[in-house]
C-alpha cells in the first residue's frame, strides 16, 4: 500500500479490540440482549466491563462482588449470573486485547522501517503500549483522541505531556458532545477545551462515535465563544498542522499561500460552525451553503 501511495498507517487499534467504545455500544449490548432479552446502554456496558477488567483492561483486577453489584444496578439481577457476566466480558471485550496491543507494536516497527506517520488509538486499554512505542516513533506518532474518556480526567494532561516530551503529535477528539450526547461524558468536554486552551493539543479530529460524531467546527465555535484560543490557531489544528503531521497527505494544501492549490473553505462570519463556500482547485463547488459541483465525481472526469 505504501508503494501505491499510502501516506500514513492507522488508526492502529480501536474500541472493538482494546476494550473501548466499540465493545460498549456494539458487542456487549448485543451479546447480553441475546442472553437475557434485555438491552443495556453503552454506559451500563462500560460499568460491567470495568467491574471485570478495570479501566486499563486487565483481567487480574476482576472483582466478583463489584460485578454482582453492577449487575443489580443495571437491572440484570436474576437474568445474568456473575460467572456468566465475567465469561461474556472475557470473550467479547478481553479476547482481542493482547493481539491489539501487539498490533500497535508491529505497526510502530513498520512506521520506523518505512519512515511514515502512524495514527494510534490512544486510550486507557493501551496506555502503556503507546508510551512504549512513542520512545521509538517520536514525531511519527499521532496519538489519536488523547482526551479519551477511558482515561481519568486527572491523568489526561499528564499522559499528553509525557507523549509530547517524546515528540508525539497530540490529537483530541470532538466526540458527540453537542448533537447525539450519547457516548462522551459531558464533563470530558471541559477537559478537551482545557487541553486546547493550554496548548496541549496539536490536532482536532473526530472519532466514530457509533456513526454520530460531531462536526469539527462545533468544537471550534465553542472554543472561540469562550475566548480560549484565537480562530486562526484553531483552524490551523484542522488544516496546516495536519499537513505538517502527515506531509504526503496534502503536499500542496493546508496553507493559504501563492502557488498552493486553491482548496478553500469559507465560514459564515456570524456562525463559524456553518460552511458558506467551498473552492476546490479554485473552482466553487459550494456557494451559499448549496452544492454546485456538476456531478459527484467531477474532479476525476
Amino acid at each position: 500500500m505504501i508503494d501505491t501511495g499510502a501516506v500514513a498507517l492507522g488508526e492502529i487499534g480501536g474500541g472493538d479490540t482494546l476494550g473501548g467504545g466499540g465493545v460498549c455500544y456494539n458487542l456487549l449490548p448485543k451479546t447480553i440482549e441475546l442472553k437475557t432479552g434485555k438491552r443495556i446502554n453503552p454506559s451500563q456496558a462500560e460499568q460491567l466491563m470495568w467491574a471485570v477488567l478495570g479501566r486499563y483492561i486487565d483481567p487480574s483486577v476482576s472483582d466478583p462482588q463489584k460485578v454482582e453489584k453492577v449487575i443489580e444496578e443495571i437491572g440484570l439481577k436474576g437474568l445474568l449470573s456473575v460467572d456468566e457476566a465475567i465469561k461474556v466480558i472475557l470473550r467479547d471485550a478481553y479476547a482481542p486485547v493482547e493481539t491489539g496491543r501487539d498490533g500497535i507494536r508491529e505497526a510502530a516497527d513498520l512506521a520506523v522501517q518505512y519512515d511514515i506517520p502512524i495514527i494510534i488509538h490512544n486510550a486507557a486499554g493501551c496506555k502503556e503500549v503507546v508510551f512504549e512505542v512513542a520512545r521509538k516513533l517520536g514525531s511519527r506518532l499521532i496519538a489519536a483522541h488523547s482526551s479519551h474518556a477511558t482515561f481519568t480526567q486527572e491523568e489526561i494532561a499528564v499522559n499528553i505531556q509525557k507523549l509530547k516530551d517524546l515528540g508525539a503529535v497530540i490529537d483530541v477528539c470532538c466526540g458527540d458532545y453537542f448533537i447525539a450526547k450519547n457516548l462522551c461524558p459531558a464533563d470530558y468536554l471541559e477537559v478537551t477545551l482545557n487541553l486546547i486552551e493550554n496548548g496541549l493539543a496539536d490536532l482536532i479530529s473526530t472519532d466514530f462515535m457509533a456513526g454520530n460524531w460531531d462536526p469539527l467546527l462545533l468544537i471550534v465555535k465553542k472554543v472561540v465563544e469562550e475566548e480560549r484560543m484565537s480562530l486562526p490557531k484553531l483552524l490551523a489544528m484542522l488544516s496546516c498542522n495536519v499537513a505538517k503531521a502527515i506531509p504526503k497527505l496534502a503536499p500542496n494544501t493546508g496553507f493559504i499561500e501563492e502557488g498552493k492549490t486553491g482548496d478553500l473553505v469559507i465560514l459564515n462570519p456570524n456562525d463559524i460552525s456553518k460552511v458558506e463556500h467551498v473552492l476546490i482547485n479554485g473552482i466553487p463547488v459550494v456557494a451559499n451553503g448549496q452544492i454546485k459541483a456538476p456531478k459527484a465525481n467531477w474532479l476525476w472526469f
